[in-house]
């Protein structure tokens, strides 16, 4: 019987009720106990016979780590591009789970290494290390763990040399702080001997020093030497002896007299002072600053007006041991670039030095405003973009938005200069000349310089400083709504027939044009147009009238001026737009114009519709919102006309649109 112990456990399993999971471990069995074990497993129902084994069991260890065979530090010169291979064995039972090879405490990479198995229990690794440089050099490490105790591990060290070689071509490089040269070294140097004149000297006043460089390869580092307060006695050439323990390599530099930033030219496209150009040909341009000065200037800066060209918009190079160049390039050259352009350098000795080119760039005069500008107090003053500045200035009234009116060049004066911050912008004035004169309304200037035109246009409004130009044209709009109040009256006492209503067309459009212009009897008759009038109040001035010989609609502004004081006047329809003698389709069309031309202007609904219902089948030139009956007409009434009883001296007035064809009298 053995006295092996072991642990025996069954557990049911939850999915299925007659499965059951059972273990056996061995306990602290000895080594003579190991092999072959049988038992059973029963429950009241029978049993079952097991066979299992019982091994041994060993941690995972390293038994061997070797580089190149050997097991101790090896050392190899970087310039011999050796290659080099690292094997690592380990055991365990069971066997090795993992083998992982560091260096410096970083894994190598499993695609590095490859691997191979020797044995029941032993496993090898195996990575190759191919034309060895400085970045091989570190400490290997062989690790391994088979799941049993602690891992186990094995190092070796790796020792590359490089005697100082200075890189090709051995060439020195003035920078900011002295002058910088490049080696392959390992390791990095850290002695140097100063010679000058044939002596070894202190260093003194010179700084120097070397770092790795992995920009060019892993066995470079970049030195530098940096002369700090050095007397002028000692200035001149020196060598200096860089060692890093494996090799040395001597380097020859000259410490020279300190001289501060200068800048030696300043071009724009090979112009050196001012240069013009035209700025809708799209040319490109080059502002080239070279610089000199011991140490090098680094301190190089490009500025127009308060804006500094930034690193991307700078290219900068070196063109000898102490002179460097930079270079702008402005690409299809516009108004805005022009500006003077400045060059800065500076390296640190004594200040910095500065120049000054001018770009002028020659463009029509264009706004960098929107809207349309309003003139307050007789003067008008914005910015145009535009060189040379404009100097004629033609002056129009506008009877809309598009129409070009009267040439009004008598009435204003016009000025331009060029601002002094922005250069390509100029700041304009505009004078009304007539200040005592009310001219309000829309105008537009056109202002010229040698390469072409821009128009601005801008609104008069009524100066409320000018109460004797406020009287007069009170009088006169009260004239004008008194007389226009006397042709109401007659029509609604008494209605005319079709050439009455002509007549009475040319009277009332007579009348009005008293106040401004002749009107043309066979223009009204002839034209079927409606034009919307506004009938201006007592307290502001007249408005100008449309073209003569068009029907009119007038509305009394004095009970509407808060609805259209701020409305444009509307647009004439084309000329030869006619309407249907039907009377129906009059009074459609009528409403459709109504609304169409007169933009929405608010007027009574109701008093409307009633002033509607008075109209028989003739066309009637007007009809009032509040009418009285005709007593002591000529004429029979209508007997479908229904007018309203209550009569009103006042009430707001409508021109309708005219049917009349010319008179059979005429």
């Amino acid at each position: 019987m053995s006295s092996a112990r072991f642990s025996f456990e069954c557990k049911a399993d939850p999915k299925t009720t007659y499965t059951v999971y059972c273990s056996i471990a061995p306990v602290n069995v000895p080594k003579q106990f190991l092999g072959l074990y049988s038992g059973s497993v029963s429950n009241t129902v029978g049993s079952i016979d097991i066979k299992f084994q019982i091994r041994k069991e060993d941690s995972a260890v390293v038994r061997n780590l070797t580089l190149n065979g050997t097991t101790k530090t090896v050392t190899v010169k970087g310039e011999d591009r050796v290659t080099l291979s690292l094997n690592c064995w380990a055991y365990g039972q069971p066997a090795p789970k993992s083998l992982t090879i560091y260096k410096d405490n970083i894994a190598v990479t499993a695609s590095e290494v490859q691997y191979r198995r020797t044995g029941k229990w032993d496993y090898m690794a195996m990575v190759t290390l191919s034309e060895v440089q400085c970045r091989d050099k570190g400490t290997y490490t062989c690790t391994t763990d088979n799941g049993i105790g602690d891992p186990d591990s094995r190092s070796i060290s790796l020792n590359v040399t490089y005697a100082p070689q200075q890189i090709l071509p051995a060439t020195l490089n003035p920078v900011d702080d002295g002058i910088s040269f490049k080696l392959k070294a390992c390791p990095i140097p850290e002695t140097f001997v100063f010679t000058h004149h044939g002596n070894i000297v202190d260093k003194g006043g010179i700084s120097v020093g070397c770092e790795k460089d992995t920009v060019v390869d892993d066995s470079a580092v970049s030195c530098l030497i940096a002369p700090r307060d050095v007397p002028k006695q000692e200035l001149g050439s020196y060598t200096v002896a860089v060692s890093n323990g494996v090799g040395s390599v001597d380097i020859m530099f000259t410490i020279h007299e300190e001289d501060r930033a200068v800048i030696t030219n300043l071009t724009l496209n090979n112009a050196s002072e001012t240069l013009t150009v035209t700025g809708d040909v799209g040319v490109t341009l080059y502002i080239i600053c070279n610089v000199f000065g011991r140490p090098v200037p680094e301190y190089v800066l490009i500025t127009r007006g308060y804006t500094t060209f930034g690193p991307r918009d700078v290219q900068y190079q070196r063109t000898g041991n102490w002179t460097r160049q930079a270079v702008v390039t402005l690409p299809a050259v516009q108004c805005g670039d022009m500006g003077a352009y400045t060059c800065e350098a500076e390296n640190g000795i004594v200040g910095s030095d500065t120049r000054t080119i001018q770009l002028n760039v020659e463009c029509p005069p264009r706004k960098i405003f929107d809207d349309t500008l309003t003139m307050k107090d007789g003067r008008l003053a914005f910015s145009l973009a535009a060189y040379p500045v404009p100097d004629r200035f033609v002056f129009f009234h506008l009877s809309n938005l598009t129409s070009v009116g009267l040439n009004m060049s008598g009435k204003f004066s016009g000025g331009c200069e060029q601002d002094r911050i922005t250069e390509f912008t100029v700041n304009c004035e505009v004078t009304f000349l007539d200040r005592l004169q009310n001219v309000e309304g829309l105008y537009m200037a056109e202002m010229y310089n040698d390469l072409g035109k821009v128009e601005v246009k801008f609104s008069i409004q009524e100066r409320e400083d000018k109460p004797l130009m406020g009287q007069w044209a009170a009088l006169g709009a009260v004239g004008f709504i008194i007389s226009i109040a006397i042709v109401v009256a007659v029509t609604v006492i008494c209605r005319r027939r079709n050439n009455d209503r002509t007549k009475m067309v040319y009277s009332l459009a007579h009348r009005i044009s008293g106040l401004y212009e002749e009107i043309d009897e066979n223009a009204i008759r002839g034209r079927h147009r409606v034009i919307a009038l506004l009938v201006p109040s007592a307290n502001r001035s007249m408005p100008q009238l449309p073209e003569a010989g068009v029907p009119i609609r007038i509305i009394d502004e004095q009970r509407h001026i808060d609805a259209v004081q701020n409305r444009p006047l509307p647009s004439t329809p084309d000329a030869g737009a006619s309407f249907s003698t039907d009377h129906e389709q009059n009074t459609l069309q009528a409403e459709e114009m109504e609304m169409g031309a007169l933009g929405g202007m608010i007027s009574s609904g109701n008093d409307y519709d009633q002033a509607q219902q008075t109209t028989d089948n003739d066309d009637y030139m007007y009809s009032p919102l509040e009418t009285s009956s005709c007593s002591q007409s000529n004429e029979k009434e209508d007997p479908t006309s229904a007018e309203p009883d209550d009569a009103s001296a006042t009430g707001d007035y409508y021109l309708h649109p005219i049917v009349d064809s010319p008179s059979q009298d005429d």
